[in-house]
């Protein structure tokens, strides 16, 4: 994994794990299934990842990662 990868892994999993990650997709208006369609993943990896059931992994997460990253600039 570059380092490049491994910093929005880390960066994403911090949203998640303080429950930013969820606020930023509810101001946003998006449903889980929403931003689960707009990375290409399912809307119960999105809930698991919100609920701190599991944590944002491999390419599906570094797509979290930008995506989240594009909101927030949007805000």
């Amino acid at each position: 994994m570059d380092t490049a990868t491994a910093l929005k892994l880390s960066k994403v999993r911090a949203l998640t794990e303080s429950g930013a990650a969820r606020t930023i997709r509810i101001a946003a208006r998006l449903s889980l299934p929403e931003v689960a369609d707009a990375i290409d993943s399912h809307p119960t990896t999105i809930w698991r990842w919100e609920g701190g059931e599991r944590k944002p992994h491999g390419d599906v997460g570094v797509r979290y990662a930008d995506f989240l990253q594009t909101l927030m600039e949007a805000s």
